[in-house]
């Protein structure tokens, strides 16, 4: 009986190695994109010409298959043979060159995104240390355990005496519950459209203030003159630290996608030369649509926004931000009543009465 009980064992943790042995590309493996060279070739998302790199020792079948995400949600499958060439290097990485149209679906942003890509899913990829893993192993063929075992000619032994029982152990008290966790105020929604952090419009240089309410932001950005260009620089105002610094020539409108801290500070500085232009920045998730850069199709040539600073009032810049200390509402008006009306009212009435004074005496 111990000898088929080890059979089984043996033939288990064989068929365990062969399993192992067909390891794919893991979920959530990082992508590494290079661009290709091809005219019209766009850096921002993945196309015919890029060539895509999964790190690894890996071994490829005809006809493989891999399917990319990219930080918004957006998908695409490559396959060998058809949209794309499989091939591995000296070190086994697998290598994807695009050749034909990624199919993207899904996603809140149209195309799939050089930013955040990883691997899904894949087929026919599998790991080249064990190259010959199922094949060697015979499983059942060279487990000779239940012929050795002769069953009940072998087993003369006379029976042990039976054991005493063990005294039950007490139940342990049961763990009281949990409580659920609270969602992260700060991140935001995580699904669905966008949400608003700031707008700036004009022909002359502004500077805005946020907090993100998600770990991506959309900086969707519109400028009006062939002739002009519009500097964008996005900082991290607690730490110093220059998400975004982009110059954009002439008359076009796109949509830069950046990872962010949520909660974190940041300010953007909009530098026009001779350039009319919008910038909506906006974080992914939330309960209003995503501005899309053909929205943006009417810049207004001022300098007003939803929360620009000037670089010069008091003196104050991106470095004099506090931590926390941006309202989350707009304030309210202060100010009161403009008191010019109730003054001529005093003044006429004054008049009045000095004129009736007068005419009695």
């Amino acid at each position: 009986m111990a000898l088929l009980v080890f059979g089984a064992i043996m033939t288990a943790y064989i068929v365990l190695l062969a399993v192992s042995a067909n390891a794919q590309p893991a979920f959530g493996d990082p992508v590494t994109v290079t661009n290709g060279s091809n005219a019209g070739n766009d850096a921002t998302l993945i196309d015919s010409g890029d060539v895509l790199t999964v790190a690894g020792n890996y071994q490829v079948q005809a006809g493989a298959s891999v399917t990319v995400e990219d930080g918004d949600g957006t998908q695409a499958t490559f396959t060998d043979g058809g949209n794309a060439d499989f091939t591995t290097d000296t070190n086994g990485n697998l290598i994807i060159t695009v050749t034909g149209d990624p199919g993207a679906t899904g996603g809140s942003v149209p195309g799939l995104s050089v930013e955040g890509a990883t691997v899904v899913s894949s087929t026919g990829v599998t790991d080249a240390q064990e190259t010959t893993g199922p094949g060697e192993t015979t499983g059942p063929e060279e487990t000779t355990v239940p012929d050795e075992t002769t069953g009940p000619d072998e087993t003369t032994t006379e029976p042990t005496e039976p054991t005493e029982p063990t005294e039950p152990t007490e139940p342990t008290e049961p763990t009281e519950p949990t409580e659920p966790t609270v969602p992260d105020e700060t991140t935001g929604p995580v699904q669905g459209g966008c949400t608003p952090e700031t707008f700036l419009t004009g022909n002359v240089e502004l500077q805005g203030i946020f907090q993100p309410h998600s770990a991506k932001l959309r900086v969707v950005y519109q400028t009006e003159n062939e002739n002009g260009s519009l500097k964008i620089l996005i900082k991290n105002a607690d730490t110093d630290e220059v998400l975004l610094n982009k110059t954009i020539e002439g008359a076009q409108g796109d949509i830069i996608i950046e990872s962010v801290k949520p909660g974190d500070n940041y300010t953007i500085t909009t530098t026009p030369t001779d350039q009319v232009y919008e910038v909506t920045v906006e974080s992914v998730g939330g309960p209003v649509d995503c501005t899309e850069p053909q929205d943006q199709n009417d810049p207004t040539p001022n300098d007003t926004s939803d929360n620009p600073v000037p670089t010069d009032q008091n003196n104050a810049g991106p470095d004099d931000v506090v931590k926390d200390t941006i309202p989350d509402k707009p304030l309210p008006n202060t100010g009161g009543p403009v008191l010019l009306p109730a003054a001529a009212l005093l003044l006429a009435s004054g008049i009045m009465g000095f004129a009736i004074v007068r005419r009695r005496t």
